[in-house]
């Protein structure tokens, strides 16, 4: 089964001001060199301040990368991530085949054996820094969803994290999300605070029961990402990739 490559934070923005996205090219080489045939999964802040120059430049870096999907970020939305543009918000939208209002969307993929199911943790406004809501409505459609049975490894994707609880930077409603995926998806994928982790077996059956958790880091500035596939037996493998 072909892989599932998990990318966070590139935050194209206010360095290429100064020509220095040496790093987010290497990436996104490295991507197209040796990834052409698996799903890249990109969690948020795909660009600084969601302005139109930053998502052309992020349209060069991108291009010719097959099989991408994408989820927003507070960045995404607006300046500095922390004021919400309907603007930015459409350009996001347009780039990535999303309509507004249709979260959460879901793509079934790799012959229909991988459910992914796609957030946006920043349904919010103004008033909220660099927080993240998911929200109601989202949440109650996301609790219909899951109890569709499906024989589909599902794959949550959101760019906020979930229970952490850093002032300003934090998911308002990370409790009652976290209360309506409890033990109904194999595995959750999100970003936001530039630090790699992975929760595992014994954490989650203590308290989310999700086989495999795990937040990105910046991937640009972390030189590697992590991939994730299942065997035929449905074992799901990590494997940490060092791409410079």
């Amino acid at each position: 089964m072909p892989r599932l490559v998990h990318l966070s934070d590139i935050h194209v923005g206010l360095k290429y001001l100064d020509g220095d996205y040496a790093n987010d090219a290497k990436l996104f080489e490295y991507i197209k060199a040796n990834h052409a045939g698996d799903t890249i999964l990109i969690t948020g802040d795909l660009v600084d301040n969601g302005w139109k120059r930053e998502y052309d430049r992020l349209d060069k870096l991108l291009k010719d990368v097959k099989n991408l999907v994408a989820v927003p970020g507070n960045h995404d939305y607006g300046t500095l991530g922390l004021n919400y543009s309907l603007k930015a918000r459409h350009r996001f939208a347009e780039r990535f085949g999303v309509p507004d209002k249709t979260y959460p969307l879901v793509k079934r993929i790799m012959k229909k054996q991988v459910e992914l199911i796609l957030l946006d943790s920043d349904a919010r406004n103004s008033e909220l820094l660099a927080r993240g809501r998911i929200n109601k409505p989202q949440l109650a459609r996301l609790d219909e969803h899951l109890t569709k049975p499906t024989a589909a490894k599902r794959v949550l994707l959101l760019h906020h994290h979930p229970w952490d609880r850093n002032l300003g930077e934090e998911l308002i409603d990370g409790e009652a999300f976290c209360d309506v995926v409890k033990g109904r998806v194999d595995l959750m994928l999100f970003g936001h605070h530039h630090k790699a982790k992975q929760w595992g077996t014994r954490w989650n059956n203590e308290k989310l029961k999700i086989p495999v958790i795990a937040a990105a880091a910046k991937t640009p500035d972390a030189k590697y990402f992590h991939t994730y596939e299942w065997d035929k037996n449905g074992t799901l493998h990590v494997e940490k990739v060092k791409y410079r």
